[in-house]
C-alpha cells in the first residue's frame, strides 16, 4: 500500500502574511508570491501531509501510521511531503494554460493558474500569497480574497490512498489544533459525474493566530483514470459568510478546478 499522507506536511491555512515583509510580496492574479507559506491535503491513506505553517517557519512532523503510516498524512493545509518533507522553491508565474472544462464564473476577468493536473481560474481581486513545491514536486498554491479573507488552498497528489473520508477526517483532525473550539460539520460524499469519486468535510471554530472565526471545508476528489487526486480547502470568515460575490467566485474556482482535473461536480453542471 502506498504511505499515508504526513501530518504536518500541508501548510496550515491560519498563516498570515509576515506583517515586516514588503507589501509587494503578494502577487494577484495567477502571480506567485516567493514570501508565502503552504498549508495541507491527503488522501485516506496517502504519504505524508502539509504541515501547519503559522509563519514563514515550516514545521513538518511526520504523523503516527494507518497501516504502516496512516496517520502520516494530512495536514493542517493538505498535501505530503515526498521524503524529508515538502521543498519550499522560488515562485513560480502562471502558465496561459485554461482549464479543460472550465466553469462559469461570475467574475469577468480570470487568470489561468496551473497545478500539476488541474488549473485553477483565480479572480480578479484574489491573490496568490503561497505557492511552493511539494510531495513529488508538486505544485500548492494557497489564494485569498482581498477584500472578504476567504482563502482557497490547492494541489494534486499522486499518493492518496484508502478511503477519501478517512483522509478527510484525517486532515480535519490535525487542523483543528490550530483553532479555538473546533465543531466538525456535516462530511457527505460529493456527487460527481462517472469517473472520479469525492468527499467533503469541515468544522467551525475560531483560528488561533489571528483569532478569526470561521468555517473551513476541505473537498477531496479522486478521478479512475490515474488515482490521482485533487484537494481542495477552502476557509470563510464569519464576516464573509453572507458575501454573496465572494461565495460565487469560491465556487466558480472549485467548479473550474474540479473541470479541468477531469472530475465534474454534478452540483456546477
Amino acid at each position: 500500500m502506498g504511505e499515508t499522507l504526513g501530518r504536518r506536511g500541508l501548510p496550515a491555512d491560519d498563516h498570515e502574511p509576515d506583517a515586516d515583509a514588503p507589501p509587494a510580496t503578494v502577487a494577484r492574479r495567477g502571480a506567485a508570491s516567493p514570501a508565502a507559506s503552504s498549508e495541507p491535503s491527503a488522501r485516506g491513506g496517502a504519504r505524508r501531509g502539509i504541515a501547519p505553517d503559522p509563519s514563514p517557519r515550516r514545521f513538518w512532523v511526520p504523523l503516527a501510521a494507518l497501516g504502516v503510516l496512516l496517520a502520516a498524512a494530512l495536514v493542517a493545509a493538505f498535501w505530503l511531503p515526498g521524503s524529508s518533507g515538502p521543498t519550499a522553491t522560488a515562485s513560480r508565474p502562471a502558465s496561459p494554460t485554461t482549464p479543460a472544462s472550465p466553469a462559469p464564473s461570475p467574475s469577468a476577468v480570470t487568470s489561468p493558474l496551473p497545478l500539476d493536473d488541474a488549473t485553477l481560474q483565480v479572480p480578479e481581486g484574489w491573490d496568490v500569497y503561497a505557492d511552493e513545491q511539494v510531495q513529488d514536486d508538486r505544485r500548492l498554491v494557497r489564494l485569498e480574497q482581498g477584500g472578504t479573507g476567504v482563502r482557497v488552498q490547492a494541489v494534486t497528489l499522486t499518493s492518496v490512498d484508502g478511503d477519501l473520508s478517512t483522509a478527510c477526517g484525517l486532515l480535519v483532525t490535525e487542523l483543528e489544533s490550530n483553532y479555538t473550539d473546533p465543531a466538525q460539520t456535516t462530511a457527505f460524499t460529493v456527487p460527481v459525474a462517472p469517473g472520479g469519486e469525492g468527499y467533503s468535510c469541515g468544522f467551525r471554530g475560531e483560528r488561533t493566530s489571528d483569532e478569526q472565526p470561521g468555517t473551513v471545508t476541505f473537498t477531496i476528489l479522486r478521478r479512475d483514470a490515474d488515482a490521482h487526486t485533487l484537494v481542495l480547502r477552502a476557509s470563510v470568515p464569519d464576516t464573509a459568510a453572507d458575501d454573496t460575490q465572494a461565495a460565487a467566485q469560491l465556487e466558480a474556482l472549485i467548479c473550474s478546478a474540479a473541470a479541468s482535473f477531469d472530475v465534474d461536480l454534478t452540483r456546477c453542471n
